[in-house]
């Protein structure tokens, strides 16, 4: 993804705005995209989601794991974990 000054001023603000690891309770390091931009997921602070470096990893792991299968199973169980989506 294209980093500009538009999203790193965004990425910021949400990372002081949710200090904690959504997953682990640690400091955020990134603010991942839950719907990911060259899916059409938007800037949108429901389609982010602060994380460690570490619970982020974990999350790329879940959505790049043979996508066909995983991404969407991925993207429901985080939603879910994090209180943005009711069920899996």
């Amino acid at each position: 993804m294209k980093r500009n000054g538009t999203w790193q001023r965004k990425s910021k603000r949400y990372r002081k705005q949710h200090p904690y690891c959504a997953l682990c309770g640690r400091s955020v390091e990134e603010v991942h995209h839950i719907t990911p931009v060259c899916e059409g997921g938007a800037n949108d602070e429901d389609n982010l989601v602060g994380l460690c470096r570490e619970c982020h990893n974990i999350v790329h792991q879940w959505y790049d794991t043979d996508a066909d299968i995983n991404f969407p199973l991925g993207r429901g169980l985080l939603k879910f974990i994090i209180g943005k989506d009711e069920e899996v």
